[in-house]
């Protein structure tokens, strides 16, 4: 089974982008469910900050190819329409638009908290229905449906979370989603010891754990 193209005139969409824009339009109206649940009027204004963040991850990934590779960049531009700045570029791109999502909340003046949860919620349907489209579409993937279908299920979950300004509730689902991932590193794949992305967010589970502990016990004591 393979998921169409599209042809309009003499533009051609390749199947790929179809899914992550049809992603990209589940994960828009899920920010705007999210916020009508929780009797928020500005579900639109998120939704359309979440909606730049992600194309800003599109283009620093796509385009930080120049930056890992610049001599073949300079000999052979249209290698770019091809190629990505791969797992750096990604990183990279998702950290600088989750900045410039922050400082657009910050300047609206909205909850900073409450706009990550809906940031996590939106990324993890995102990157969940994505890669389920991508592995029933194409029989050159082969990603774990279970630990994609677990990232839709931790984001349709947020529905139910009472109180999306604590938090705890970044901490928890932060927690969760690595532990998902890892858990699949762990069971169905072969870890090497210099695997430091499994080893990191290992780290981060702990780290994350022991901080929330701290900020408790700090609070107990005063």
């Amino acid at each position: 089974m393979g998921f169409p193209s599209l042809t309009i005139g003499p533009i051609f969409i390749q199947s790929t982008y179809l899914i992550w824009g049809l992603g990209a339009v589940v994960a828009f109206l899920w920010i705007i469910i999210i916020n009508i649940y929780h009797k928020n009027s500005h579900g639109r204004f998120f939704a359309l900050e979440w909606i730049q963040s992600l194309l800003l991850i599109a283009v620093i990934w796509k385009f930080s190819y120049v930056i890992n590779h610049p001599i073949k960049a300079i000999q052979s531009p249209e290698k770019m329409l091809f190629l990505n700045g791969g797992t750096l570029g990604l990183v990279s791109g998702i950290i600088i638009s989750f900045i410039v999502y922050i400082r657009s909340i910050h300047k609206a003046g909205f909850s900073l908290i409450y706009s990550i949860n809906l940031w996590m919620s939106a990324q993890l349907l995102w990157l969940g229905t994505t890669q389920i489209a991508f592995t029933l579409g194409f029989t050159v993937y082969n990603t774990p449906l279970w630990l994609y279908g677990y990232l839709v299920v931790l984001a349709l979950s947020y529905f139910f979370v009472k109180n999306m300004y604590h938090y705890r509730i970044i901490v928890y689902y932060t927690q969760l989603a690595l532990l998902g991932w890892v858990s699949y590193r762990v069971f169905f794949t072969t870890i090497r010891l210099g695997d430091l992305a499994v080893w990191f967010s290992f780290a981060m589970i702990i780290g994350i754990s022991y901080v929330d502990y701290a900020i408790n016990k700090g609070r107990e004591a005063i």
